[in-house]
């Protein structure tokens, strides 16, 4: 599964403890399993993209 989000995987205000068994490039997170994913911290990743894009269109 890949989930593809926004903006820059390394900003400083993304948490990825806890999330399971992954790989990540510039703006995607890639699992082999659904099971290896822990679901509410892949939530509060994708929300907290969503914040940090909302930031960068609205200032």
């Amino acid at each position: 599964m890949t989930t593809y989000l926004m903006c820059d995987l390394k900003h400083q205000d993304l948490n990825f403890d806890g999330l399971g068994k992954y790989k990540k490039s510039k703006g995607c997170i890639y699992f082999k399993k659904n099971d290896d994913i822990d679901l509410n911290v892949l939530s509060k990743i994708i929300e907290d993209s969503i914040s940090i894009i909302k930031k960068m269109y609205t200032n």
